[in-house]
């Protein structure tokens, strides 16, 4: 269907955009061979197109700690949940269906249950592309307390905030309402959490300066601390595909790939029990009894790694390429 097809209203809910964003499906030859279809427009040339958001491109959430850059964020996270299901406090939910690109990813919603800040940190452990890392600042944002809904501006002592802030020297109490010390807060929540006013008088402001996955690999490379810098985060490619699509990937792995191996995600940081061939796989992604699906495969001399999940839009494919195993050879 042409621009011209297209009525005011198609137009204003953006299906001319979405149409024009679909990737050519048509077969590619390289070095005298024709690729599958999928297989050419899920090609590792292949760049994400731009998302929406704030004006910068990104929404001001409060992402777990260790979180890279939101834009980098969204592109690295497969929404499987691990971080989620490794927090012993319950203090990662999955962002709204009304956040659009972001759905799905973790958040912390401090009203609910703040961060605890663990010691050892378990989420960016448990974290397998890399959205969450370890040389990132593990502080989420800081706190502002709002004088006009706060109990001590109101004439009401309290002094929860300051009782309960973990890091000593945060709050302060005075007269009036308390002031924090953004340069000490990590942006845990917990002072919003327990603020009993009848409008919270804690926000919470997002950091705004997270670091790129580029700006970590300089840094961490050129660290005299670090005897071992961390490899710098793969690129990432990645489409929403329809069932039909979904199926046809499928096929195309089985017909020029290797496959290497299949795991399951159930969701909610649960993997599935058991072993499935990656047709099965698919079948059960969706039926709904999976949430997603990560295959690991030898193609062309190099090794890829495919997790493809559940979204409201279809099914998201998200690809990157992985240091190819001596013990694993790339292709057949």
């Amino acid at each position: 269907m042409s621009r011209g097809d297209l009525t005011r209203r198609e137009l204003l809910r953006g299906r001319a955009r979405r149409e024009e964003a679909r990737p050519d499906p048509r077969p590619i030859v390289r070095e005298g061979e024709t690729l599958p279809g999928v297989i050419s427009w899920l090609d590792p040339e292949m760049r994400a197109t731009p998302r929406r958001g704030t004006a910068n491109g990104a929404f001001p959430l409060l992402r777990p700690p260790g979180a890279i850059a939101e834009e980098a964020f969204l592109a690295a996270c497969t929404r499987c949940g691990d971080c989620a299901g490794a927090c012993p406090h319950d203090a990662i939910v999955s962002a709204p269906q009304s956040l659009r690109d972001a759905a799905e990813t973790p958040i912390i919603d401090p009203i609910r249950s703040p961060c605890r800040m663990c010691e050892d940190l378990p989420c960016i452990a448990a974290c397998e592309p890399g959205a969450l890392r370890s040389e990132a600042p593990a502080a989420l944002g800081t706190a502002s307390v709002q004088a006009l809904d706060c109990l001590n501006r109101l004439g009401s002592p309290c002094s929860l905030c300051s009782e309960h802030c973990p890091v000593p020297g945060v709050v302060s109490l005075g007269e009036g309402a308390p002031s924090i010390d953004p340069h000490l807060c990590t942006g845990c929540g917990i002072c919003q959490h327990v603020c009993p006013a009848p409008h919270n008088a804690i926000v919470m402001l997002p950091n705004a300066d997270r670091p790129t996955p580029a700006a970590l690999s300089s840094a961490t490379s050129t660290s005299s601390l670090d005897p071992e810098p961390r490899e710098p985060l793969p690129d990432l490619h990645q489409a929403v595909l329809d069932e039909a699509g979904l199926h046809e990937l499928v096929r195309d792995l089985g017909r020029a790939a290797r496959v290497l191996s299949v795991r399951l995600k159930a969701g909610a940081g649960r993997r599935a029990e058991g072993e499935a061939s990656l047709e099965e796989a698919a079948r059960q992604l969706v039926s709904g009894a999976l949430r997603g699906v990560q295959v690991r495969y030898g193609f062309e001399g190099r090794v890829w790694c495919d997790t493809m999940l559940r979204v409201s839009e279809g099914y998201r494919v998200v690809r990157m390429e992985e240091p190819t195993r001596p013990e694993e050879p790339a292709s057949s």
